[in-house]
Formats: structure tokens, C-alpha cells, sequence
């Protein structure tokens, strides 16, 4: 058995007191991910004044199909040629 090929490599997986799972490998972050909110205590609402006109644009975009897009596309570049 040849031993050679083998490499052998430590690894540690660590959670801090944030909530964040890292994984190290040697010593090099190698793998993070923030678990921070699977535990709330706590939440606050708060209201949010209304939408903009550009945020009104894309809230219509979202709901409009591709082809309806392009349509209004080629209306708005007659209007502006």
C-alpha cells in the first residue's frame, strides 16, 4: 500500500455565537453560512412610505409578461423617436 498518494487534511467546523457556521479547512475559510435569523426573539414592525415611481415601474414590470413588455417597449420608442 503506497501512502504517498494520500493527503491527509484537517478540517473544523466551527459556530459562533452570532449563529454563522464556518468550516475551515486547514486555515483557510473554506464554507460560511449565516444561520442568524432561525432564532428570533424578537421583531419590529415598521411602516413604509408609498412606493416611488420608479419602484411603481417595476412592481407593473413584475407582473407583466415578456410579450407584453416588448409591445410596450416598441409603443414607448414611436412616442420618443
Amino acid at each position: 500500500m503506497n501512502t504517498a498518494e494520500y493527503v491527509y487534511v484537517s478540517r473544523m467546523i466551527v459556530s459562533t455565537s452570532t449563529g454563522t457556521l464556518q468550516q475551515f479547512a486547514q486555515e483557510t475559510l473554506t464554507w460560511s453560512r449565516e444561520e442568524s435569523l432561525t432564532d428570533i426573539r424578537a421583531l419590529a414592525a415598521v411602516d413604509l412610505p408609498e412606493l416611488s415611481t420608479n419602484a411603481q415601474m417595476v412592481a407593473r414590470n413584475m407582473v407583466e409578461s415578456p410579450v407584453e413588455r416588448v409591445l410596450r417597449h416598441m409603443k414607448e420608442l414611436k412616442v420618443c423617436a
